[in-house]
């Protein structure tokens, strides 16, 4: 037997080396404040002066057209994730997928909601508190899918390969990352994720060969 590459793993791997560039991309834009949380502007404590929320929005506009980028990417590699653990238990393989792509169309929900309250500040008013709960929830589910279809990932990789084993902790150690965001804060599980994508993509990448029989064999 021949070993062919793989067109659709091939492809899960450059978009997992794109997402990795694209929260490059988001952590490197300038920010308009020093300190900047986004639950306090849209909770309007302090309130922004026009210049100042018009500057937010510009941060968020780039900010935002950066991630829709790196979801696109980041949905299609759980595509590839997913195929080569569902080669060893489907089920599996089946839940990181489902998870992955929970997780990520709930961050374009939580996109939307942030956005659509930029444009409610914009107007002069504040977004209701339930509104702005509404998006916290929607931001911490999105948040908690991508970490467990990451952990449900080095699960199903573990074992297989001295690549898969490093794969699978890198993964696995997410978790301890994720929960030490409430200690922390995001740079530490932001830092993660870009390393994570990265091992993805190489991990991708060298498992893209697939089987094809040779002429006249079966």
């Amino acid at each position: 037997m021949r070993k062919l590459a793989n067109p659709l793993i091939t492809l899960c791997a450059i978009s997992a080396a794109f997402a990795a560039l694209a929260l490059v991309g988001m952590a490197l834009l300038p920010r308009p404040f020093a300190a900047m949380d986004h639950l306090s502007i849209l909770l309007g404590s302090p309130r922004l002066a026009q210049n100042d929320l018009a500057a937010y929005k510009s941060y968020v506009s780039n900010n935002l057209t950066l991630d829709s980028f790196y979801l696109l990417a980041h949905s299609l590699m759980w595509v590839g994730m997913a195929q080569l653990v569902s080669r060893r238990a489907t089920p599996l393989g089946t839940s990181v997928f489902l998870l992955g792509l929970s997780g990520a169309i709930l961050d374009f929900l939580e996109n939307e909601l942030r956005w659509a309250a930029i444009g409610t500040l914009l107007a002069g008013n504040l977004p209701s508190q339930s509104y702005v709960a509404i998006w916290q929830i929607v931001l911490a589910f999105s948040f908690w899918f991508l970490f467990l279809a990451a952990a449900f990932t080095g699960v199903g990789l573990a074992g297989r390969s001295r690549s898969a084993n490093l794969v699978a902790a890198w993964s696995l150690a997410g978790i301890l990352a994720a929960s030490l965001t409430y200690k922390l804060g995001h740079f530490y599980s932001f830092l993660w994720l870009i390393v994570w994508h990265l091992l993805c993509a190489c991990f991708l990448w060298s498992n893209r060969a697939a089987h094809e029989s040779e002429p006249g064999k079966r």
